[in-house]
């Protein structure tokens, strides 16, 4: 017996020497004290540890020695159990998305327990690289430092997106603040300045099932449904196509960072012509001069997968469209309609003056808060009529107002983030400016999707607007689906 009591101390030594904290000297030093306990015994057996000593006496002390190391035996099993589950079990997920994507399993001291490529990217990039039970600092670092010389981070596409899933929403939140400097310092060493994004994540199915529908990592996904949901003209499956770098872009044009995004640095520009350059080469297309564009709008949007500009001018009664590659120049598509016939010069009795003040005044705008980029008098249906177009930062107005009597006769107004809202009630005009008890563009979606008998997952591209003709509301609403 003395002998199975030797094997499980010497046992229990080496196990908690090389798997647990070093607390065996502890429970020996108490087993130890117990023996003062027992009196009169003459048999000595002393069992020698590293760094304590045990002396055992024959009689009771044999069956409180069997009792003791039992005691030990369960303690440094549920110690080590503890232990040993935090160091083998994933505690957290470290996601690293540019466009290759990559996923890091973390134990409980931060060391990886697995690195997983999940596109061909991602696999170029880990290599040969064995990252387990290294700390997942050194591994971002290394995995950073292997995107830069794969070419894969540069000037032109310096953003990337850090994500963490963590078991300790607290502990998740300080390793993705450690992570997101730990990647700036890095590309900083590359001599790159850096655009790093960084979110919180946690389980979600849906998030998964959509991930799983477009094959793009669980971190993309949530990052893709941040930007849909605070820019609604943009459609998932567009989105879910675009590098990372592209969606900050985006995110930066549009003014929509998403509140549970955190963004340090600025995207690189580089690689795309300037919206400068595309507001020339569409004029260069419509056959104009830069003096004869009596308006225009320059929006950076993407189409089936790829950056673009949408280009809209206005000169002389024609409005015109245009769509330009991003990344050259390069024409997609262009049309050319008349909005309307040629300015009138005659004097009205509404005045162009009086339809400009009236429409500022109809918006809760000034003149100093906007941007006019048309004011005209044309013929339309026989009547002298008023056009007046001016923007901010947010959004763009347009009203059309008779020339005669100043009714309005359309009146619209489209957000750049793609919500169609309410403008504020005119005080002048009962009836003039959007109603806010009008159903919401959401509805309105719903309702013409019902109509044509398709569902949000089938479009491809979307687009709605907030009009008035006739003194009466309108949503007008474009869709197009994959059939």
């Amino acid at each position: 017996m003395k002998a199975d009591e030797k094997r499980i101390l010497e046992s229990l030594r080496r196990a908690a020497e090389s798997e647990t904290p070093d607390v065996l000297p502890d429970v020996l030093l108490r087993l130890q004290q117990m023996k003062g306990e027992v009196q009169g015994m003459e048999q000595n057996a002393v069992y020698q540890t590293d760094k304590a000593a045990i002396s055992v006496q024959g009689g009771r002390w044999k069956t409180a020695a069997r009792w003791a190391a039992g005691a030990a035996a369960a303690l440094l099993l549920a110690l080590g159990g503890q232990y040993a589950w935090g160091m083998l079990t994933p505690q957290a997920m470290v996601g690293l998305d540019v466009n290759p994507s990559i996923e890091l399993r973390i134990n409980s001291a931060d060391k990886v327990l697995s690195a997983s490529a999940l596109n061909q990217d991602a696999e170029t990039v880990l290599g040969d690289m064995d990252l387990k039970q290294v700390h997942v600092d050194v591994a971002v670092n290394a995995l950073l430092g292997s995107m830069v010389k794969n070419g894969y981070i540069d000037e032109a596409r310096n953003s990337v997106l850090i994500s963490v899933d963590s078991r300790d929403s607290r502990k998740g939140e300080a390793l993705l603040q450690r992570l997101s400097q730990e990647a700036d310092s890095t590309l900083s060493s590359y001599q790159l300045e850096g655009a790093v994004l960084s979110q919180v994540l946690s389980g979600d199915s849906r998030l998964q099932a959509l991930a799983e529908e477009y094959g793009i990592s669980l971190s993309k996904a949530a990052l893709v449904e941040q930007l849909v949901q605070a820019d609604s003209t943009l459609l998932y499956s567009e989105a879910a196509s675009l590098s990372v770098h592209d969606l900050n872009l985006l995110m930066e044009a549009r003014k929509s960072r998403p509140q549970a995004v955190s963004v340090s640095g600025k995207a690189g520009s580089s690689g795309y012509i300037s919206g400068d350059e595309a507001l020339a080469l569409a004029v260069e297309r419509a056959g104009l001069s830069a003096d004869a564009v009596e308006g225009q709008e320059v929006e950076l949007d993407c189409d089936d997968g790829r950056m673009v500009y949408e280009v809209e001018l206005r000169s002389g009664g024609m409005e015109y469209e245009v769509e330009l590659d991003a990344s050259d120049g390069s024409v997609l598509s262009y049309k050319a309609e008349l909005k309307y016939k040629e300015q009138l010069t005659a004097d009205c009795a509404f005045t162009l003056e009086q339809a400009k003040e009236t429409a500022l005044k109809d918006a809760g705008l000034t003149a100093g808060q906007v941007t006019l980029q048309k004011a005209v008098t044309y013929e339309e249906d026989g009547r002298p009529q008023h056009k007046v177009i001016f923007r901010t930062d947010t959004a763009r107005y347009t009203y059309v107002m008779d020339g005669s009597t100043g009714e309005f006769l359309a009146a619209e107004r489209k957000d750049f983030s793609g919500n169609a809202a309410s403008s504020a009630s005119s005080s002048v005009f009962q009836g003039s400016s959007f109603s806010a008890g009008s159903i919401s563009a959401d509805q309105a979606r719903s309702i013409a999707l019902e109509h044509a008998g398709v569902s949000g997952s089938d479009l491809t591209k979307y687009d709605s607007e907030l009009d008035r003709h006739h003194n009466r509301q309108v949503y007008e609403i474009e869709f197009e689906t994959g059939s």
